[in-house]
């Protein structure tokens, strides 16, 4: 159910998307199921920043990480890099930094710190004041990890969008 509310999410079919989402959740929280309940604040997120409107994605993760948290939801990790993803967009850089590290240290296996690892260059790139230390360190971890795996998923435009701020 939540892949064809992504569906409609990724088609730009926002009102079908959001009268699936919304029985979702009504679904989610009749049957006391965590992760569905996390899984629909995740995708109201998705909503939101699929349509560029950072600031309305950013609370739908942040409620989806603290449940996820407070469940015991596995692969937080993914929900830090979101919330990330949008204070970086809404120009929060520490907020950024903070949940993109916290992201990357709880990433369960080192290829997925690849794409944690590529917004956290993005984000050091795009700041007013520019720490070269933190930018030279992240590109050279991105590089390492480039040696011992290949992009994935996503992974390939998140590592072209780094190295075009990057260079």
């Amino acid at each position: 159910w939540a892949m064809l509310i992504l569906e409609d999410i990724n088609r730009e079919h926002y009102g079908n998307a959001w009268l699936e989402l919304n029985k979702f959740q009504l679904e989610a929280e009749k049957r006391k199921n965590p992760k569905g309940i996390t899984v629909g604040y995740r995708l109201r997120g998705d909503m939101y920043y699929m349509q560029q409107v950072y600031r309305f994605a950013l609370p739908e993760y942040r409620e989806a990480l603290q449940y996820g948290i407070n469940h015991d939801i596995d692969n937080v990790y993914f929900l830090y890099r979101r919330v990330g993803d949008c204070c970086s967009h809404l120009r929060r850089w520490q907020e950024s930094e903070q949940a993109l590290l916290k992201s990357i240290e709880l990433a369960p296996n080192l290829q997925l710190t690849l794409t944690g690892h590529c917004l956290l260059l993005s984000l050091y790139c795009c700041q007013e004041v520019q720490d070269n230390v933190k930018i030279d360190r992240t590109y050279a971890e991105i590089k390492h990890l480039l040696t011992l795996y290949p992009l994935i998923n996503n992974q390939s435009n998140l590592y072209h969008e780094s190295m075009y701020y990057y260079y």
